[in-house]
């Protein structure tokens, strides 16, 4: 008989939920990271009275040789069941992503019954790299490729950051995958959208922001800079002014 092994989620890879009203936001973590990227806003907007839920995303918070036995369909799930749990209780669901968790809710924002969008430090595309044309020879000797220079701006904010230390190689196509979807979903995109991004970001630089802002189907679009923070925005030192700009946001198009 074949054993079935269950993968171990990290304790800080635990999904979370504050139940709240009938506005429902959906967190959505990054790629190689957990909903503990997510957990700082989650706490900020839980006050408002909204739900909260903050997802894994499948092969997230285990190991990465649980990522890199998954199709990008296999996050956008892990964001379809989210959107649907909250519809059980909620009149109107917000998708709010960090990085590839920022792809995934343009997605959805325009697949599934959303009624807004954010997206935060969102790559409109990945830096070119001649060895991903070799990546199923590459997978073998390099499984790991190094995440490069910290850019966090104030390294302490780092403390108790949870995600894979690299990224898995054979997992980068399917990356590249969602990157094309989003191509395809953005300017079909009707709900109202806001983009924050640092001017610090070290992985994707400003203009992605505006790239994004350009090819939105939206009507309603913002960008909002912040310039004391790296990446990961959600922890770090500028989050409070992306937590308030975001709930600003939902205040305002869930009145609408």
């Amino acid at each position: 008989m074949k054993t079935v092994t269950t993968p171990l989620i990290s304790h800080e890879a635990e999904p979370f939920c504050f139940p709240g009203n009938q506005i429902g936001c959906l967190l959505i973590h990054g790629f190689t990271g957990t909903p503990r990227e997510m957990r700082l806003m989650g706490e900020y907007l839980r006050p408002f009275g909204w739900t909260i839920y903050a997802p894994r995303l499948a092969g997230h918070g285990t190991s990465p040789e649980d990522l890199v036995r998954c199709k990008w369909h296999d996050w956008l799930a892990s964001v379809e069941d989210g959107i649907d749990l909250l519809h059980q209780t909620c009149s109107q669901v917000y998708v709010i992503g960090l990085s590839m968790g920022g792809l995934l809710s343009i997605i959805a924002a325009e697949r599934y019954a959303v009624n807004g969008l954010v997206a935060i430090s969102t790559p409109y595309r990945l830096p070119t790299d001649w060895r991903i044309p070799l990546i199923p020879v590459v997978k073998y000797f390099m499984p790991m490729a190094g995440k490069g220079e910290s850019d966090w701006h104030d390294p302490a904010n780092a403390i108790g950051h949870s995600a894979y230390p690299g990224w898995p190689t054979a997992a980068i196509p399917e990356l590249l995958k969602v990157v094309a979807a989003m191509y395809v979903s953005e300017p079909k995109v009707k709900v109202p959208a806001l983009l924050i991004q640092s001017t610090h970001d070290g992985s994707v630089p400003q203009e992605h922001a505006q790239l994004h802002y350009a090819h939105l189907g939206s009507a309603d679009k913002e960008i909002f800079f912040v310039q004391n923070s790296g990446h990961v925005i959600t922890r770090d030192t500028d989050r409070t002014l992306a937590f308030e700009k975001t709930a600003q946001f939902i205040q305002r198009v869930s009145q609408a």
